[in-house]
């Protein structure tokens, strides 16, 4: 009988590790340079790539690039304009690792974003999201679907945006023609072709 329970007991325990993992549980996916680790999957979002921002030597955020499955499957490796194209839902998180104050990041957005959107309501809107100063650690979710822009700084949703050129031009300051970063702009669209 004690045999029986010897060997029962480790049985139980596999099953109960089973239980407590959901099938089909996303794994994560690590960030080299920084060790950030980002989920496979956000709801029906695939994860397409993760990389760092370094400005003058300095880690300034990881980011990982999302977008909903069923269009990401379609693409091709290094589709980006079909990411930056495509009207399916996507989600760009960017996890600071360093402190910034807020004047230094919507700077950061007017040198990538005023010569092409400077002029639209929305644009000085989401701008206006960004205030005070951002502690190391903050997250910022940036989320597009069609024409629509949902922004969440550190949880806290602000109002939604709505204008297409303003999301496009969005993507494009990491995936377009002349990104804030080639190698940034390569590793964010790496599991494409492979999801």
């Amino acid at each position: 009988m004690h045999t029986t329970k010897r060997h029962f007991l480790p049985l139980l325990m596999t099953l109960s590790v089973g239980l407590l993992t959901p099938a089909g549980a996303s794994a994560n996916v690590r960030e080299p340079s920084s060790g950030e680790a980002f989920t496979e999957a956000r709801g029906d979002q695939a994860l397409l790539g993760v990389g760092i921002r370094k400005r003058w030597g300095f880690k300034v955020y990881a980011m990982g690039l999302y977008a909903e499955r069923s269009g990401a499957t379609r693409l091709g490796p290094g589709d980006y304009r079909g990411v930056v194209g495509g009207g399916f839902r996507k989600t760009v998180e960017i996890r600071l690792l360093r402190t910034l104050s807020a004047d230094k990041l919507r700077s950061a957005f007017e040198d990538a974003l005023g010569s092409r959107v400077g002029g639209l309501a929305e644009y000085h809107q989401f701008l206006s999201y960004f205030s005070g100063e951002l502690e190391k650690g903050t997250v910022i979710t940036l989320q597009t679907s069609g024409p629509q822009l949902d922004v969440s700084i550190s949880g806290q949703r602000k109002p939604a945006l709505r204008n297409a050129k303003l999301t496009g031009a969005l993507l494009d300051v990491w995936l377009g023609p002349a990104p804030v970063d080639n190698d940034l702009k390569e590793t964010l669209v790496s599991r494409l072709g492979k999801l």
